[in-house]
C-alpha cells in the first residue's frame, strides 16, 4: 500500500535533475477471457511512451498450452481424436507514443501477416472534471469522465504528479492518471508503482522498438478502412436482389467501438 508514496518521496529528491517519469500499471481486461499484465509508461514534459507486455503474456500462453496439450494427448490417447489450439505469435510489445504538442499517438499494427502500418491517432478526450477525490495508495486523486470512441470512462488523476498522461491513449488530465476504468470495469488500469529516473526507450524511434519492416504510413482512419477491407470483407458479404454482394460491417469489440469519422448513437 505504501509503495508508492516511498518511491515518490524516494524519487522526488531527484527530480530536479530528472524530469522522466516511470510508471507501472497493472492491466486487468475482463471480456470473454479474463487477462492480467503488466505496462509501463514513460515519460517527460513534451512525450510519453506506454508498453503493453504482451510478451511476458504470450511466454505465459505457451506454457499453459503445452501444459494443456499434454494432458489432451493423454486423454485421446488410444483414439483418432486430435486436440489442438492456436497460439497467435507475438514477436514484440505493443507501443504507444504520444507527442503533447501535436496531439497525436503513434504506434504500429499488423494489417496482415508480414505487412505492418505506421499509425498515426489524432486523439483527445474531453474530460469532465469532478470534486470528487480519494486517497489512492496516500496520494490525493480526483474524478474524472469521458465518452471515448463508444466507451464511457472513469479515471483518477493526481494533480501532485503533473504529467498529463496516462495508461493506453488515454490523456489529457491535469495530473497522471493513477487508475482507470471503464464503466463496465471491463477493462482496467492501476498504477502500482511511480518513479522519476531515465528510460532510454523514451528517446527511441518506434521503428526501433518494432523491427519489422513498415510498409505504410497511414492515418487511423485508412487503417481502420484497410484492416475492414482486408479481415472483415470476405466473411460478412450478402447478396442483394440483384445478385450483388453487399459488406456488412463486423460487430467491434474492445475498448474503441466507434471512430470520431463515424456516429455515436448515443
Amino acid at each position: 500500500m505504501f509503495r508508492i508514496l516511498f518511491l515518490l518521496l524516494v524519487s522526488t529528491s531527484t527530480r530536479a535533475q530528472n524530469t522522466d517519469l516511470y510508471v507501472v500499471y497493472d492491466q486487468l481486461f475482463d471480456n470473454f477471457k479474463r487477462v492480467e499484465r503488466k505496462a509501463f509508461l514513460y515519460a517527460n514534459e513534451q512525450t510519453a511512451l506506454y508498453e503493453d507486455d504482451l510478451l511476458t503474456q504470450y511466454k505465459q500462453d505457451i506454457q499453459e498450452n503445452e501444459k494443456w496439450q499434454k494432458e489432451q494427448d493423454e486423454k485421446n490417447q488410444g483414439s483418432n481424436t486430435k486436440s489442438f489450439r492456436y497460439i497467435p505469435e507475438v514477436k514484440y510489445n505493443k507501443f504507444y507514443k504520444l507527442n503533447r504538442a501535436e496531439k497525436t499517438i503513434n504506434y504500429i499494427e499488423p494489417v496482415v501477416k508480414d505487412y505492418y502500418v505506421y499509425i498515426t491517432d489524432k486523439v483527445s478526450q474531453n474530460w469532465k472534471l469532478t470534486n470528487e477525490k480519494k486517497i489512492i495508495n496516500d496520494i490525493e486523486c480526483f474524478k474524472a469522465t469521458t465518452r471515448f470512441r463508444g466507451i464511457d470512462w472513469e479515471v483518477w488523476y493526481a494533480p501532485s504528479i503533473p504529467y498529463p498522461y496516462g495508461p493506453w491513449k488515454l490523456h489529457g488530465l491535469p495530473g497522471l492518471i493513477v487508475q482507470a476504468n471503464d464503466f463496465n470495469k471491463r477493462t482496467n488500469y492501476s498504477a502500482s508503482k511511480i518513479e522519476f529516473k531515465q528510460n532510454d526507450k523514451l528517446n527511441k524511434e518506434l521503428t526501433e522498438l518494432v523491427t519489422d519492416p513498415i510498409s505504410e504510413k497511414v492515418t487511423l482512419q485508412k487503417f481502420i478502412e484497410m484492416r475492414d477491407e482486408i479481415l472483415d470483407r470476405p466473411l460478412h458479404t450478402d447478396r442483394d436482389t440483384n445478385g450483388t454482394y453487399q459488406r456488412k460491417v463486423k460487430k467491434r469489440y474492445g475498448v474503441e467501438l466507434i471512430y470520431e469519422w463515424e456516429k455515436d448513437k448515443k
